[in-house]
């Protein structure tokens, strides 16, 4: 695309078509990082975990930089080990770049030694003791710990250090949290935090929050806190964060059964965004879940065939499958688990892959199976998201078939097992 240069006051500038900035996302005032490459510049969205990957961080000297090429090369390939003993090299050549100890963290906690992981991220710490990321990173792993004060205070040191990255710090804590549900206040701690450090009016954060109250069934203070993201996304003439507001909002209102308010506030999430594909998704789960099966349906088969990712086509069809269920079709029903089930086999993340079989076995009557595949699910540490996902799955074919013993059951073994497990109550 041609784009023409101008003059700018005292400078030179250009504008953008607004079908890329749509594309791209990029609205007035987002920051922009400019790099140089062979044949011209390549422009790039500011974001946190670039900007310190590739501009803070010190560049591999000559002759450690095959050492990192290699242990980059064994981590792709999950050998562990091998990318530590090669990371071991270039810190003997380049004991300062604490981009090395960050690499040996990694690997660490991927073999599930945390306290390695931990020193690994004191040795960073030691060399770029201002560098807000490292804290994030050293927070995460004392969360995997179970260590919940020193997360939080690693996790508000890097806010207080980087206060515009909050955002970003804040997603990842919410995005990978594993904590005790009687804990969850301590993820609460940097958000507030970051609240009070005049970014109230930051509707990302309120988002953040009430999703932490949501995961956690807080209903009543995720409630607010989505009506507070809403108020300022209006404010602030953002459509796509009043969407994302509103869509969370619907959430709630489906786990205190309001199926008309969650009905209600998709739809305006719909309106705000009508690009977003996972709102229609959601209407249609709605009115699944009040038992509308004739507009649930219709939803369904309009995203079957737009559906162009393997796990929403697969979640699609199990969807599908329980409308045909409920309304007697089972050899219908059946074909299309059996579709879902082939589709499961494509999907990437594990985790979602295990639930899914999981879901689909419990529909089918495998109760025993299904708990195998939830099990296996959950060794792998589903993060908070996940957990909630699952739970609302579950519940909701629960309530959809009353009557089914194997699937009440299995909803029964779920929560016991997530609460003996201290994951999610």
């Amino acid at each position: 695309m041609r784009v023409k240069l101008q003059k700018v006051g005292n400078s030179i500038g250009t504008t953008f078509p607004k079908e890329i900035l749509d594309k791209l996302d990029w609205q007035e005032g987002d920051a922009l990082i400019l790099v140089e490459v062979e044949d011209g510049i390549k422009l790039i969205a500011s974001e946190p975990e670039f900007e310190q990957k590739f501009i803070d961080v010190p560049q591999p000297i000559p002759g450690a930089k095959q050492y990192v090429k290699d242990a980059q090369a064994a981590y792709d390939n999950q050998d562990f080990e091998a990318a530590l003993e090669q990371l071991k090299l270039a810190i003997a050549l380049q004991p300062g770049n604490f981009d090395y100890y960050v690499g040996q963290a990694s690997c660490y906690q991927e073999l599930g030694d945390l306290d390695s992981a931990l020193r690994a991220m004191e040795q960073a710490i030691q060399l770029a003791p201002e560098f807000a990321q490292l804290y994030n990173i050293r927070g995460q792993c004392h969360a995997e710990k179970l260590d919940y004060d020193a997360a939080t205070n690693d996790f508000i040191k890097a806010i207080r250090l980087d206060p515009q990255a909050a955002n970003y710090y804040l997603e990842e804590i919410v995005n990978t949290s594993y904590y005790h549900p009687k804990q969850y206040v301590k993820i609460l701690e940097p958000i507030d935090f970051a609240i009070e450090q005049q970014l109230q009016n930051d509707c990302k954060i309120y988002i953040l929050r009430g999703r932490v109250h949501l995961y956690y069934g807080a209903l009543n203070e995720a409630l607010e806190d989505f009506r507070k993201a809403v108020e300022i996304a209006t404010e602030n003439n953002s459509s796509s964060d009043r969407s994302l507001s509103l869509c969370f909002r619907s959430s709630v209102y489906h786990e205190l059964g309001d199926y008309a308010s969650a009905i209600e506030d998709i739809n305006r999430s719909i309106s705000s965004n009508p690009k977003e594909r996972v709102n229609y998704y959601w209407l249609a789960f709605y009115y699944l879940g009040m038992g509308n099966l004739s507009q649930s349906l219709e939803q369904m088969l309009n995203l079957l065939d737009t559906d162009s990712q393997t796990i929403e086509r697969a979640y699609t069809l199990v969807w599908l499958g329980v409308i045909n269920k409920l309304q007697n079709d089972r050899v219908l029903a059946i074909k299309q688990w059996g579709e879902a089930i082939e589709l499961s086999g494509s999907i990437d993340k594990e985790t979602s892959r295990l639930r899914l079989k999981g879901l689909l076995l419990s529909l089918v009557g495998s109760r025993e199976d299904a708990i195998k595949q939830y099990k296996l699910s959950f060794d792998k540490k589903p993060i908070l998201m996940d957990l909630f996902s699952a739970k609302k799955s579950l519940s909701t074919i629960k309530n959809l078939f009353p009557s089914d013993r194997n699937i009440q059951v299995l909803y029964q073994w779920f929560m016991n097992y997530l609460s003996s497990s201290n994951k999610l109550d």
